[in-house]
């Protein structure tokens, strides 16, 4: 119950950020987005930019990835975290999983889902990957 795993903390963050969002006032609204837009820039630029182009291993321009992770920067001017490739989109797919999963809890219960209900058994679970987290959940939902 209390191991760490970046993707589930951060794919859990994402669902949390995103509930919150219509609650927020417009200056949290604006650096919700702020945060998403380096998160996207995090996942998706290094696939297309990868190392093996600076390396000579695959086609490209050469320098290109040196170049996107050089762009890769916050409005004050400093680094943001760069993970290796693949990372991010293991985070988005965590989000997304918990995203279906709470579409599932909502069908299989109706009018009798609690959002907080809901949230609390997730978190109940532990650390699970996410096919048997969606089972645990909604076994113990029904």
């Amino acid at each position: 119950m209390f191991a760490f795993n970046s993707v589930n903390v951060e794919g859990w963050g994402l669902y949390s950020e995103a509930i919150t969002l219509p609650y927020m006032p417009d200056d949290g609204k604006l650096i919700s987005l702020q945060l998403r837009l380096q998160r996207a820039a995090r996942a998706f630029p290094i696939r297309a930019a990868d190392g093996k182009v600076d390396a000579g291993k695959r086609p490209g321009i050469p320098g290109e990835r040196s170049r996107t992770l050089a762009g890769l920067r916050d409005p004050g001017g400093g680094s943001i975290y760069v993970p290796r490739a693949g990372a991010g989109d293991r985070v988005l797919l965590r989000y997304l999983r918990i995203l279906e999963l709470r579409i599932a809890a909502e069908k299989q219960l109706g009018s009798r889902f609690e959002p907080l209900t809901f949230h609390d058994t997730i978190l109940a679970q532990g650390l699970l990957p996410p096919d048997l987290m969606k089972k645990a959940v909604l076994v113990q939902l029904e």
